[in-house]
């Protein structure tokens, strides 16, 4: 939480930390843990930087209710 502040990252980043094996998501997929939800999200960051997303610009997300939006988040 001191990195990302109170934002739907720092909890899950926390969320991660605290209770890996916990389930943080059940949608349509089935149910994902907060570490493999922090996981996926680190590697989605990781991609769209390698794309040539930088810090301070901005990305239009458009997606349903279901895991893809913690991710992106």
């Amino acid at each position: 939480m001191a990195r990302w502040g109170p934002t739907a990252a720092g909890m899950f980043a926390a969320s991660a930390v605290r209770y890996p094996k916990r389930i943080a998501v059940i949608d349509d997929v089935g149910s994902v843990t907060y570490s493999a939800l922090d996981r996926d999200s680190t590697a989605l960051a990781k991609g769209l930087r390698t794309l040539g997303l930088r810090s301070g610009e901005h990305l239009g997300l458009l997606c349903f209710n279901h895991r893809g939006f913690l991710e992106a988040t």
